[in-house]
């Protein structure tokens, strides 16, 4: 798995279509390619295929824990905003921890995702409490 993994991380965007049909091949593959950005986030914000592969990862999950992640506002629009893979059933979304994603990004977010019923942002400094709670309402 490992093989695969890294041999779709060095690959450019328009490679990956057998990538990613040999990975769904693969029942574990996801979550340790999950496991793999985890250990090295600033992978994202170096490799498009990395962003790429991890909506893709994202995409069927109705929950996702974005906290381990310190990523910037770009990258978090990135995964969560930007088509094809956009995860409409998203149910819970944790970004606690991010010290950057914004009051803005957010309201896209929410906008975003009509299944959202959970939003966790504990220590997310750059959105006002009142912010948060005027989005949640």
């Amino acid at each position: 798995m490992a093989k695969v993994i890294d041999e779709a991380l060095k690959s450019r965007i328009q490679d990956l279509a057998p990538i990613i049909e040999k990975a769904n091949q693969l029942p574990d593959l996801w979550l340790a390619f999950k496991a793999r950005i985890a250990k090295d986030p600033h992978i994202l914000s170096k490799s498009s295929a990395a962003c790429h592969l991890t909506r893709i990862a994202f995409e069927r999950d109705p929950i996702i824990d974005l906290s381990p992640y310190d990523l910037s506002e770009e990258l978090l629009a990135k995964l969560l905003l930007d088509a094809p893979a956009r995860t409409v059933h998203l149910e819970t979304l944790s970004l606690s921890g991010n010290q950057f994603v914004g009051p803005d990004l957010l309201r896209r977010i929410i906008a975003t995702y009509p299944a959202l019923r959970t939003l966790h942002l504990l220590n997310t400094p750059n959105i006002p409490l009142k912010v948060k709670l005027d989005l949640v309402r």
